[in-house]
């Protein structure tokens, strides 16, 4: 159901200000309040080391990533150093079917008020250089409706496929 959200919003305008937004990005990130991604792909290298040096700072994180990520070898090893570091991550598709793609790119960091992250922008090399946006405010109201989207993400995946996570084993809240 539709919903309307009242929030300033910042927007960062990509490649211009690649750098102003990916300040703002690892801000957040390294913030120790809990934290949720849903990405259709996350392969930049330095992404993935700030997201291990958060980790390892304490910083609860929660990656939902396509399906399709997990295909490539280069992108499979990524994914295996974030789950090897003890970071939940979820691999999956839309909760339509099997095979469609989880397209959206978001974060939100638990806190008062809650920080959100939303775009197109990909967390690729590719897509902090290509013409592309992200917008940034403080909603409750989407953060909380993107948990739930990232709960029931993960709980589908976790029951229908299986065969894509690379975890051993499901993170707390899932019931297989």
């Amino acid at each position: 159901m539709p919903y309307t959200i009242t929030s300033e919003v910042t927007c960062y305008l990509i490649p211009e200000e690649r750098e102003a937004s990916t300040r703002e990005f690892l801000k957040h990130l390294h913030n120790p309040e809990e934290t949720w991604i849903i990405a259709s792909e996350i392969s930049i290298v330095s992404v993935i080391i700030e997201l291990i040096a958060a980790h390892t700072n304490g910083v609860p994180l929660h990656l939902y990533l396509d399906h399709s990520q997990a295909s490539g070898r280069a992108d499979k090893y990524q994914i295996n150093r974030l789950s090897n570091a003890g970071i939940e991550v979820t691999i999956g598709t839309s909760l339509v079917g099997h095979g469609d793609l989880s397209h959206t790119k978001g974060m939100v960091v638990d806190g008062c008020p809650p920080w959100c992250w939303a775009g197109p922008l990909n967390f690729t090399g590719s897509g902090w250089h290509a013409v592309d946006m992200a917008m940034v405010f403080c909603s409750r109201e989407w953060h909380g409706r993107f948990v739930e989207e990232f709960r029931a993400l993960r709980q589908h995946a976790w029951e229908r496929e299986r065969s894509l996570q690379v975890m051993k084993s499901p993170p707390a809240g899932v019931v297989v």
